[in-house]
């Protein structure tokens, strides 16, 4: 029994091993441009710098015409399904 566990665990190291020479293999022969990292060279905050936000859409008749349905603030409440897997109390 004893010789057993000891094969299984060689057998476990052994293909932990292998596992990091075959990534390191593959990994140290394919380039970054075919792994999809780009290094990056400017910044796309700039291109945030020009944006503005319209509000009119707020100021708009169908938008002053929505109405809010139910309870409001929403007040918690028991929601959700029973834990099927929950013991029988009876």
């Amino acid at each position: 029994m004893i010789r057993q566990t000891r094969h299984n665990k060689l057998f476990l190291y052994l293909i932990i091993l292998l596992g990091f020479i075959g990534g390191y293999i593959y990994y140290s022969q394919v380039e970054i441009d075919t792994l999809g990292i780009v290094p990056i060279q400017e910044s796309n905050l700039d291109k945030l710098e020009n944006i503005s936000i319209d509000f009119d859409v707020l100021d708009s008749p169908t938008f002053q015409e929505l109405k809010i349905f139910g309870e409001y603030p929403v007040l918690p409440g028991v929601t959700g399904k029973n834990n099927i897997f929950a013991p029988i109390i009876r």
